[in-house]
């Protein structure tokens, strides 16, 4: 048993702990509750220094005067000390128990004491002049991660306030060896490293420091005794956390550890979706002579937004993204995606984030650049978004100014579409072949004076694209007399099968595409492109005469430009086939058509029918639509036609679904 009193002296504190002792062979386990112990003293050798010599203590029994006495022999140093009798029997014929209750002990037997019961206090003084240790869990950052505002927002201190902050969890203790249990922890904060404020950190919120410009939220000090946690925000700078302990003893330590509250959110630029540049004379040299065409593109030019971030002003860079010279090698977005998303390298190891404006020149005429725009803040955070650049020359600069001579033109539709990934060749005195890009131009440049060229386009790829049921419902009303195309560019569309007629097997070549039982148009492609220059001399019969889709030029003087293309995407009368990148779905929605089935309860193993109903059919042109069927639930076993028929249906990927 320990006892602990404050000391008066130097000493910290005194321990007192109590041993007992019980010798079994004299003393019965249900005594002890009541049984006096006997008291073995501090100073048995009574030389005034309590404690300074071990005490051996003894049971003896002697035989005396023909009685049993029983006695407590106690020896410390050279004095030996006889406690006793403990027990003197009545008569020589009565003998004294080995032990006995206090309470009732036989007549003329000592009271006093219980034999075998022993009690020692031992005295320990404690002296610490040893510090408490003081640990904190500080990281070496704590992100912060706001987005960007608007730059309109840049003065807004409440927003700051509210979002440049980063949330701080830092584990503390204080730990000593002689007084655990007797422990004190105080925490204070010191805004921004400053020396003159400190804030006390309790169980609660600290008062918002009057003089920041970010204010700040509350450091919380959860726990007591040797353990805590000390969490919260902070906005983003260098802060320091001190913490100062005191032990039992009254010794007491201090630590100060720097909490940096970093920004970490990279500055997502808001990007327009592609532009259109137009390259302008250049005279290099200034001689009054037109070299080249060039235009300077910014990064600016391409922000729908300026954003503030919480380390201040976003900065812009603009990068292209030019095809590699050698085969293999990456793009500047094919870097980026691989590297940077992966983490293996950072966005400003491939992008300067200086580089805010990029030159075009005539090399990049008639081209779609792909673009990389990056936001950088003063903390060295990027982050990008991809666009596009759309490379024009109008002008014709570039073709006049290459030193040859040259064949160029454009290719697009009757609507105006310029038409992408379009394969030019060229031949003659020379075979070469290019691709159009998304704004239809084409040039070959460096031709030969005085030759020969033909110049055919081709594209035949994605033969449904555009062609829908709204094809089919016109195409019909042109057979029917209804309503004419109008166009001997929709006439050739039309005609699928390409025997220069317009017929219900047309009809049915369109349908057969659009329910994917065909792949293509068996006899025709999917593009076909007409001179720009013919004048078609019966516009209501395109085949009354045949239609050039080659060009073909003499005797090359110079630059030509007339190798002009209007395209035709078979089986879209409608004009809604995506020709380029920058084009989009033109579908709309200006209604809804219902096609209704009754709710049915279906059972494992059953075959059931399930009718579907449209009262809205006599309103309706035509429809397409794609109908699911989850085949982990259900098996479609057949279908039975109704007003749609089974040439209206495509079934080829019913096996999916």
């Amino acid at each position: 048993k320990d006892k602990s009193f404050e000391a008066s002296g130097v000493e910290c504190y005194k321990l007192f702990r109590t041993f007992e002792v019980v010798n079994w062979c004299q003393f019965n386990g249900a005594d002890v509750a009541l049984a006096n112990p006997f008291i073995v003293g501090r100073d048995e050798d009574k030389d005034g220094k309590p404690g300074n010599r071990p005490v051996t203590v003894s049971f003896s029994t002697q035989k005396g005067n023909n009685l049993y006495e029983d006695y407590i022999v106690l020896n410390s140093g050279a004095r030996t000390r006889k406690e006793g009798p403990i027990c003197t029997p009545a008569s020589s014929s009565t003998t004294c128990p080995l032990s006995y209750t206090q309470a009732a002990g036989p007549a003329g037997y000592s009271q006093t004491y219980s034999p075998g019961f022993f009690q020692y206090t031992q005295v320990i003084t404690v002296f610490d002049d040893v510090k408490p240790v003081i640990s904190a869990e500080v990281v070496s950052e704590y992100c912060s991660l706001a987005g960007p505002v608007n730059v309109s927002q840049q003065a807004s201190t409440s927003w700051l306030a509210a979002n440049c902050t980063g949330n701080v969890s830092i584990p503390v203790s204080i730990a000593d060896l002689c007084t655990p249990a007797d422990l004190e922890l105080t925490a204070y904060l010191r805004p921004f490293g400053g020396t003159g404020i400190k804030l006390p950190i309790a169980a609660g919120s600290i008062a918002a420091y009057p003089t920041l410009r970010l204010g700040m939220s509350a450091l919380i000090y959860e726990g007591s005794g040797a353990n805590a946690l000390v969490s919260g925000t902070l906005p983003v700078g260098n802060h320091l956390l001190e913490l100062r302990g005191k032990d039992g003893c009254g010794n007491a330590d201090a630590i100060i550890k720097e909490i940096s509250v970093v920004d970490c959110k990279a500055p997502a630029p808001t990007c327009i979706s592609g532009i259109v540049v137009e390259l302008m004379p250049h005279d290099g040299n200034g001689d009054g002579t037109i070299d080249d065409a060039r235009m300077a593109v910014w990064a600016n030019d391409y922000i729908a937004s300026d954003a503030y971030d919480c380390s201040g002003p976003v900065k812009y860079s603009i990068h292209l993204s030019r095809e590699p010279e050698l085969a293999g090698d990456l793009s500047l977005i094919e870097q980026i995606e691989r590297f940077v998303a992966t983490g293996d390298m950072e966005l400003g190891d491939l992008l300067d984030p200086a580089q805010s404006s990029e030159m075009l020149t005539c090399e990049d005429a008639g081209r779609t650049l792909m673009v990389v725009i990056a936001a950088w803040d003063a903390a060295g955070n990027g982050d990008y978004c991809t666009t596009f650049l759309v490379v024009q020359d109008n002008n014709r600069i570039c073709n006049t100014n290459t030193g040859g001579p040259a064949i160029a033109g454009l290719i697009a539709t009757e609507k105006g579409h310029t038409v992408e990934n379009v394969e030019i060749s060229l031949s003659g005195s020379h075979h070469r072949n290019l691709l159009t890009q998304m704004d239809g131009n084409y040039s070959f440049n460096n031709l030969e004076e005085g030759a020969d060229y033909s110049i055919t386009p081709m594209l035949d790829e994605d033969h449904d694209n555009g062609v829908t049921t709204f094809d089919l419902i016109e195409i019909g009303k042109h057979i029917l007399g209804v309503k004419a195309l109008g166009s001997p560019y929709k006439m050739i569309a039309a005609d699928v099968d390409n025997n220069r007629s317009i017929t219900s097997l047309d009809l049915i070549k369109i349908r057969r595409l659009i329910l994917s039982v065909d792949k293509v148009f068996a006899n025709n492609s999917s593009w076909r492109f007409v001179d720009a220059s013919f004048k078609f001399p019966n516009t209501g019969n395109p085949w009354a005469t045949s239609f050039p889709e080659i060009i073909n030029i003499n005797d090359l003087a110079g630059t030509d430009l007339s190798g002009d293309f209007v395209a035709i995407k078979v089986g879209d009368v409608t004009l809604d086939a995506k020709a380029n990148s920058l084009m989009t779905g033109s579908r709309s929605i200006e209604g809804t058509f219902q096609l209704e089935a009754n709710n049915l309860e279906l059972s494992v193993g059953e075959v059931t029918k399930v009718p579907f109903y449209a009262a809205q059919l006599q309103d309706v042109q035509g429809f397409q639509f794609t109908l699911g069927v989850d085949l982990s639930m259900v098996e479609l076993v057949d279908i039975k036609y109704g007003v749609v028929q089974a040439e209206h249906f495509g079934r080829h990927y019913q096996d999916d679904g």
